[in-house]
């Protein structure tokens, strides 16, 4: 696979080409750390930065003219979520929510479920198959971050930000349902809602 991609380099087939990192990244987001992973976000790193770091480049000509632009979005999309699921493995919970809000993939309210689920409908296929790890990811940075408010011991607004986590917990799991991620996933998802306590 790896010779493959310096081949669609070569022969500048830059749709296949990010087609495949795009695989690649969706396969390997929610692996641990390895050589293989750490390989091919570098590779992802290096050809957005060579071929759309704001410059125009033939590149861009090439995927622009296979009307395969969606292709760019996904790339981007993967590649932060790279970002907050390592954010997860550093146990930075915060950050990880931070990122993850950024991205405009989950309901934050629940003014917006409906239209996050219809998003979801009309998904790129590769993006979608990432999805169950993203809101589970999702769930977990709330769930440690209620549990870490509550027993720090620390007064002030801290009860207010776990009712807060509790109830975005609980729109995540109204998500998931609606979305039909694996019934097992919200089993998971409801029974860490329901420690929530």
């Amino acid at each position: 696979t790896r010779d493959a991609l310096e081949l669609l380099n070569l022969a500048n087939r830059y749709t296949n080409l990010l087609s495949m990192l795009n695989e690649q990244l969706a396969s390997l987001l929610n692996q641990d750390p390895s050589a293989e992973k750490n390989f091919w976000l570098q590779a992802s790193r290096g050809f957005d930065s060579w071929h759309f770091s704001g410059r125009r480049t033939h590149a861009t000509d090439v995927i622009e003219a296979n009307n395969s632009v969606a292709l760019i979005a996904v790339f981007h999309t993967l590649l932060k979520l790279f970002t907050f699921m390592d954010r997860l493995m550093n146990h930075d919970f915060k950050e990880a929510t931070t990122i993850i809000d950024g991205m405009h993939l989950l309901p934050r309210s629940s003014d917006e479920l409906q239209a996050k689920a219809s998003n979801f409908e009309q998904m790129n296929p590769v993006l979608k198959g990432v999805f169950p790890s993203i809101v589970l990811g999702a769930m977990n940075s709330l769930y440690h971050q209620f549990v870490r408010t509550k027993y720090s011991g620390i007064l002030g607004n801290e009860q207010q930000h776990r009712r807060e986590m509790k109830g975005r917990a609980a729109l995540l799991t109204s998500f998931a349902s609606a979305v039909d991620l694996p019934y097992d996933l919200v089993s998971q998802m409801t029974n860490m809602e329901a420690q929530m306590v």
